[in-house]
């Protein structure tokens, strides 16, 4: 009974000294979106890239594909000439997964505002979501995989707000 009792006591202890401790990596996590998105809004490709592992991936929402820090700092060199010049992202409705205190699956949703269109007529907000795996390394959380993409419209359906 003393037994069973030192072990339910231990437990209790235990589990707000774990909860302390993911919602500090959560912290640390999130962090490392707020550093994309700033340097998003910098249209620092260079910054946006370091905050990948060097054998990272991506594929980004329009298809395009990169293996390696240095692949995906051109890929983010493009899109800052491009479509994402002048644009800024945010990043919410975070949601974790800690495959081991090391290695976590997060999803997101970004939003990237001021986007022009060919013409320069302002697009509408672009909502994306992101499932991403970042592993730490040294005391620092970096992304390993990042798979950026829009929620198709099912077929048939019709297009958002029409009646």
């Amino acid at each position: 009974m003393k037994k069973a009792l030192v072990v339910m006591i231990s437990l209790a202890l235990a589990v707000p000294v774990l909860a302390a401790g993911r919602a500090a990596e959560e912290t640390a996590i999130q962090l490392v979106w707020q550093q994309f998105s700033d340097a998003w809004a910098r249209g620092d490709a260079r910054g946006r890239a370091a905050l990948w592992a060097e054998d990272a991936s991506l594929i980004n929402p329009f298809g395009v594909q990169a293996h390696g820090r240095a692949a995906i700092e051109k890929v983010f060199e493009q899109e800052s000439a491009g479509f994402a010049k002048g644009t800024t992202q945010t990043f919410s409705h975070f949601s974790y997964r800690f495959l081991t205190p090391r290695i976590a699956e997060v999803d997101a949703t970004g939003e990237i505002e001021g986007i022009s269109g060919a013409d320069g007529a302002p697009l509408p907000t672009m909502t994306v979501h992101v499932f991403a795996i970042l592993t730490k390394t040294r005391g620092t959380w970096r992304i390993k995989d990042a798979r950026p993409y829009v929620f198709a419209q099912p077929p048939g359906a019709a297009p958002a707000g029409a009646k």
